[in-house]
């Protein structure tokens, strides 16, 4: 049985920004704990958070495997996939096992059944949809498992960041996200860091996201929860132009200047409902967001309008700003055709 950092010799961790070890168990943490003391209070809780953290290995041997985990003051579940495809899934609500029996998939004779996959099927993925997560053991019956290979995985990572719309509220499932959708279609893996209610794109993010993440492209959604934000703290509407401004502009400058050739990909405020109401300027937001796209003197920035991505306001749910798991597909669609042709 291998618990604690042994378990880092036999599983690879993705979107996993720290592995915070504690009683013996393995803490999966979307960011690094040294940057809650930047974040608001919802985004420190919401970096803690587990969503969207994958547990991968490759069974060298036939036979059963049983992974442990746990789950800290909240409910959770986990998916298991098999290479790309879906296999089953867990609830954890405070603890449980979840037992890899042989590949349904090595019943396929035909390997010419797998050509277009983004993984290989020997890869098990268990993919984290909430909840403050640790591993507390992989039991392998004496039996060898490794981390995946780098051919078994894709071979492009999109970085995610934005609002609780990249983050995939109401899409019912991390991997039925938006930006999910897009890179399944650009054969890409996502490495989502989205923040629910708490994108304001703190400089120290901007820092951390440049010097420590590897990715071949950026999902920039940029203005959605600070404009909010800004009408919390009763700003007017130039302050909260001058707010977004500044601090968009210093993650394009961190990310340019540390990945000049790696594309970004930067969305306007994903509001609909807000562009129907006369009382909210919408239209200054995204302008000061298209001229700062238009004003960095690269060629691998791009603006992204909402409405190129959310062509009809049907997309969302009847809380008028998050998309339904159907508009997250079209959304996933439409972001992929737009960009595939930089990739």
């Amino acid at each position: 049985m291998y618990c604690g950092k042994e378990l880092l010799k036999i599983v690879k961790l993705f979107n996993v920004g720290e592995a915070e070890l504690r009683d013996g168990r393995l803490f999966l943490r979307r960011y690094p704990s040294c940057l809650d003391k930047f974040l608001s209070p919802d985004g420190a809780d919401m970096g803690k958070q587990s969503t969207g953290c994958e547990i991968r290995f490759v069974k060298t041997e036939k036979g059963r495997v049983r992974v442990n985990l746990s789950v800290e003051n909240e409910g959770s579940h986990v998916l298991v996939y098999r290479g790309d495809r879906l296999d089953s899934g867990y609830p954890i609500s405070h603890n449980c096992s979840i037992i890899i029996n042989d590949n349904p998939c090595d019943s396929v004779k035909n390997p010419d059944f797998f050509n277009a996959d983004n993984f290989s099927k020997d890869v098990i993925r268990l993919v984290i949809q909430g909840g403050y997560v640790a591993v507390d053991s992989i039991e392998t019956y004496g039996r060898k498992i490794r981390p995946p290979h780098n051919d078994e995985e894709p071979q492009k990572t999109i970085l995610a960041y934005g609002s609780s719309i990249t983050h995939g509220a109401r899409s019912g499932n991390t991997q039925l996200t938006y930006a999910s959708f897009a890179g399944q279609l650009l054969g890409a893996q996502v490495m989502n860091k989205g923040l629910a209610g708490s994108c304001l794109c703190e400089n120290e993010i901007a820092d951390y996201f440049a010097e420590n993440i590897k990715y071949d492209a950026f999902i920039f959604e940029l203005g959605t929860n600070m404009y909010s934000y800004c009408l919390s703290k009763n700003y007017d509407i130039e302050a909260t132009a001058d707010f977004i401004k500044k601090r968009g502009e210093y993650m394009l400058s961190k990310m340019l200047d540390k990945n000049p050739d790696k594309p970004i990909f930067l969305i306007t405020p994903l509001r609909p409902h807000t562009k129907y109401d006369s009382s909210f300027d919408y239209e200054t937001i995204e302008n000061v967001i298209v001229k700062m796209q238009e004003s960095i003197e690269r060629n691998s920035c791009f603006i992204i309008k909402a409405e190129e991505i959310q062509p009809t306001t049907s997309v969302v749910t009847t809380d008028l700003i998050h998309p339904s798991p159907e508009g997250h597909a079209i959304m996933g669609f439409k972001l992929a055709e737009l960009i595939r042709k930089h990739l």
